[in-house]
């Protein structure tokens, strides 16, 4: 029975790291702004600016990854795993509400 519960014990730490994201990645999702370059005098956005584009869309895709990866993978009936997607769900709201202002 130790056994068993040694290898749950595993399988859901293996879950858990499947489906984080990331500390980098969750800086950019909550304020993507905080990548891309703005125009001092104009106040916009430099859109030739691709670093910081390519930033945002690989935080996204990374967002998209871990979402996937908690389908995949199952679990969501588990609170450990439960949690942690709700975390992520609630990251991708406010990247997309970012985005949006």
């Amino acid at each position: 029975q130790f056994q068993s519960y040694d290898l749950l014990g595993h399988e859901l730490k293996r879950v858990l790291d499947g489906i984080d994201v990331g500390d980098e990645i969750k800086a950019i999702l909550v304020n993507p702004r905080s990548v891309l370059r703005i125009n001092s005098e104009t106040k916009e956005i430099d859109v030739k600016n691709e670093m910081g584009v390519d930033q945002i869309h690989a935080a996204g895709y990374a967002l998209k990854n871990a979402l996937e990866r908690a389908e995949a993978e199952g679990g969501l009936h588990l609170k450990a795993v439960r949690e942690r997607v709700d975390n992520l769900i609630s990251n991708a709201r406010n990247f997309c509400d970012s985005l949006a202002k």
